[in-house]
């Protein structure tokens, strides 16, 4: 469910890839040591992270799948999660964005398609953003503009 600071810290020198889809709550004492791990690692059980912890989690340098969250509010961790995008990315269980995120998401450049098809709401004006960029792929509900 989580883990202490020490246990963090041990865990960030394993040097192999780190499946951490247990853990249900990440503070940021506790993001501080995993962003140190070198290699891949997975927390798939997180649907929800703090900006605090997720400006931590944003330091790690490798491929980092977040695919359990549900909001999205931290321009620095999707942006480390988007540069490091091998494919196994997947933010369809996100139903919010922040505005700034959004801005992030709309200028995605990689190779890889970004799917947010979990995507509960979204301004027209963010819409028309995230619709003109190819790699984003958005529910069926926002993939058209509105009829006036």
């Amino acid at each position: 469910d989580k883990i202490s600071v020490e246990v963090a810290r041990e865990l960030s020198q394993f040097r192999g890839k780190l499946t951490l889809n247990g853990l249900r709550t990440l503070s940021r004492e506790v993001a501080i040591e995993l962003a140190k791990h070198r290699s891949k690692f997975t927390l798939f059980g997180l649907t929800e992270i703090s900006d605090e912890a997720a400006e931590a989690l944003s330091h790690h340098r490798s491929t980092m799948l977040l695919n359990g969250l549900t909001k999205l509010t931290s321009v620095p961790l999707t942006t480390t999660m988007l540069k490091s995008n091998d494919g196994f990315l997947n933010l369809s269980k996100v139903q919010t964005l922040g505005d700034e995120v959004m801005q992030v998401f709309a200028e995605y450049r990689g190779t890889k398609p970004i799917r947010l098809t979990g995507l509960t709401e979204l301004s027209a004006a963010n819409a028309v953003g995230l619709r003109a960029n190819d790699k984003i792929v958005l529910p069926s509900i926002f993939q058209q503009a509105e009829q006036q």
